[in-house]
C-alpha cells in the first residue's frame, strides 16, 4: 500500500516522509520524498519526526505475528505511540487504516486487535479518519501472488499441480484494487466531511474463494481441474489424477483442517504460508458495503479478472 500512496501523494504535489520500521538503508532517492527508518513504538522519536507533519497517514499493519512483533504491538501499541506523539506537535489529521471485518469479540487476534486501534483513534480527540479495506488485489499482494506461485514451477512441481480449496472454496470476497485504495486514502485529506467518518472499501463483485483461484489459473493459461471426492481418498486420487487432468488440481480441505495445519506451520516455520489465525479470517470471508467511499471518496470498483490483468504480462 505504501508505494502506492506515496506516488498519489506525489502527484497531488505533496512532500512526504515515508516513517518505516524496515526503509531499507539506500533508499530510492524521489524527489519530495525522504526517509527515515523508525520504531514505531518509540513515542519520543515518533514526535521529532512529526515536527513539519501537517497530515499523518498509518498503514502500519502485519498479517501474522514474528518473534520481532505481535499484533498487539503493530495494531494497538503502536497507535497508542503515535497519537500521543500527534498531540504532542499539534498535528491534528490522522488518516488510518484498518480491515474489514474488524469488529469487537471477532474470532481472530488480527480483527481484535485492529479494533482496538479504532478505539484508539476514535477517543484521540484528533481529527481523524478510518479506512477499512476489504482484500486488497494488485502487483506485488500476497493473495494473487501465493496463488500464482503455487501455479508456477517449481511449488508446481513439488506439488503435483495441487491446490488446496479450503472449506470447499465457498467463503465469500469482494476485491478491491490497490491503486484505488490508495486514490482514497489521498482523496480523505481533501475531504474535511470525511473528519469522524469510518468508510469500507471493497469491491461491488461478490465472488467466491473457488472463483478466484479458477480465474487466476485462467489469467496464467491454465484450465484448473477439481477434485470432488472424500477427504480421506485425496492421497490415492490426487497422483492419478496429476497424470491425467489439467493443471491446478483444486481439492477441497476440510476448515477444521486448514486451522490444524495454520497452527502447525506457525509453530514449525519462521514465514508460514498459513497461520491459525489467517485460516479462522479465511472461513469467515470478507465483505462490506462500498457506497459511502463511492459516494464521498470517489471509489471505483471492478470485477476480480479485471483486477489480475497484470498477470498476463508478468
Amino acid at each position: 500500500m505504501g508505494r502506492f500512496v506515496v506516488r498519489n501523494l506525489l502527484q497531488l504535489g505533496q512532500e512526504v516522509l515515508v516513517a518505516s520500521r524496515s526503509t531499507p538503508p539506500n533508499p530510492l532517492r524521489i524527489p519530495g520524498v525522504s526517509y527515515v527508518r523508525i520504531n514505531i513504538l518509540d513515542t519520543d522519536t515518533l514526535t521529532r519526526n512529526l515536527q513539519k507533519a501537517r497530515v499523518v497517514i498509518n498503514l502500519v499493519g502485519i498479517i501474522r505475528p514474528t518473534k520481532q512483533q505481535s499484533f498487539q504491538q503493530a495494531h494497538v501499541e503502536s497507535v497508542s505511540s503515535l497519537v500521543e506523539a500527534m498531540k504532542r506537535t499539534g498535528v491534528r489529521r490522522l488518516i488510518h487504516m484498518s480491515a474489514l471485518g474488524t469488529r469487537p469479540h471477532a474470532p481472530s487476534m488480527y480483527h481484535q486487535t485492529k479494533w482496538q486501534g479504532e478505539q484508539i483513534v476514535r477517543s484521540s480527540g484528533l481529527d481523524w479518519t478510518i479506512l477499512r479495506p476489504g482484500l486488497i488485489i494488485g502487483p506485488g499482494d500476497r493473495f494473487v501472488g501465493t496463488f500464482a506461485k503455487m501455479m508456477r514451477p517449481p511449488l508446481s512441481l513439488l506439488q503435483l499441480g495441487t491446490i488446496p480449496l479450503f472449506g470447499q472454496g465457498q467463503m465469500t470476497f469482494q476485491p478491491v484494487g490497490v491503486e484505488e485504495v490508495a486514490k482514497c486514502f489521498t482523496r480523505v485529506i481533501s475531504r474535511p466531511d470525511s473528519v469522524g467518518e469510518t468508510f469500507e472499501i471493497c469491491g461491488r463483485e461478490v465472488i467466491t474463494l473457488r472463483r478466484m483461484i479458477e480465474e487466476i489459473a485462467h489469467a496464467l493459461g491454465k484450465n484448473p481441474s477439481y477434485i470432488n471426492c472424500n477427504p480421506e481418498l485425496i492421497p490415492f486420487i490426487v497422483p492419478v489424477a496429476a497424470l491425467f487432468k489439467n493443471k491446478p488440481l483444486l481439492f477441497d480441505v476440510p476448515m477444521p483442517v486448514a486451522k490444524l495445519l495454520g497452527w502447525l506451520l506457525e509453530n514449525i516455520l519462521p514465514s508460514p504460508p498459513l497461520t491459525y489465525d489467517q485460516a479462522i479470517m479465511l472461513e469467515e470471508g470478507s465483505r462490506g458495503d462500498p457506497s459511502r467511499a463511492e459516494a464521498v471518496l470517489g471509489l471505483k470498483t471492478y470485477p476480480f479478472k479485471e483486477l489480475i490483468s497484470y498477470l498476463r504480462n508478468a
